[in-house]
């Protein structure tokens, strides 16, 4: 149940959220066995000034295959914070 439950707010978040991308998959799993591949990413930078800005950019991917079928459910999002 608990699996259902992460599956369905993460596909939530994506109708939600709105944007475009153009995402290589290929490169973000970087095996191709039977099974589930998990890909994750976190980066950030911070810049002060007259104005400090934080940035954070963040993905989680799975992929799931079984004989020639994948399943791919990919997200991500970006933070900006500005004082």
């Amino acid at each position: 149940m608990k699996n259902i439950t992460v599956v369905f707010t993460l596909l939530l978040h994506c109708l939600v959220s709105s944007g475009q991308s153009i995402v290589n998959t290929e490169k973000l799993f970087t095996t191709n066995d039977e099974g589930l591949g998990i890909s994750s990413e976190l980066a950030g930078s911070s810049i002060s000034g007259n104005a400090s800005v934080l940035l954070l950019e963040y993905g989680l991917n799975f992929s799931y295959k079984k004989d020639k079928h994948y399943l791919r459910l990919l997200s991500g999002g970006e933070y900006i914070n500005e004082d």
